[in-house]
């Protein structure tokens, strides 16, 4: 008995640290994707610019297609195109949830293409963060859920990915 209660104990210590780190991350993530999000709401394209980087996955111009932007130049065209999609509109994002790039692989890697896999990996770096982010309007009805997808780039977070 005295066994199985060190191991429980040394379980929960090793459980304890890694969840931890995981709870840091995604409220960096969520972070990174407040500054990001209110920065776009606020039309500041180089301010929303300097929060993001390429590689970077989208599906703006067909929904049942993702597209991969490798160049920056081309990234801030797309931002500019959507923020002109969206220009007279008064909108407001909100985080609803956020799971980690490990989970997202564990409950759905076997549904995962290896191409898809390969380029997910590229795309979202060693660390990464997929947050499903309502959109609203000054009235605070939804009027559409993205996933902004987060991926660490060297030491920084930055957003990688947008799905509407």
């Amino acid at each position: 008995m005295k066994r199985f209660a060190i191991s429980i104990f040394a379980i929960a210590a090793l459980i304890n640290p890694i969840n931890g780190q995981e709870e840091k991350g995604t409220d960096k993530a969520k972070k990174i994707v407040s500054q990001f999000t209110t920065k776009f709401a606020a039309n500041d394209i180089d301010a929303t610019m300097k929060l993001a980087d390429v590689p970077f996955v989208h599906n703006f111009n067909d929904p049942q297609k993702n597209e991969v932007i490798r160049d920056r130049d081309a990234l801030k065209k797309l931002l500019q195109k959507i923020l002109e999609s969206a220009q007279g509109k008064k909108i407001q994002f909100e985080v609803a949830d956020v799971i980690t790039h490990a989970k997202l692989l564990e409950i759905e890697g076997d549904k995962i293409s290896k191409e898809d896999r390969k380029l997910l990996d590229e795309i979202v770096g060693k660390e990464g963060y997929f947050l499903k982010v309502d959109v609203k309007d000054d009235q605070g009805k939804m009027i559409n859920r993205l996933k902004i997808i987060v991926g660490s780039r060297g030491k920084e977070l930055k957003v990688v990915g947008w799905k509407g």
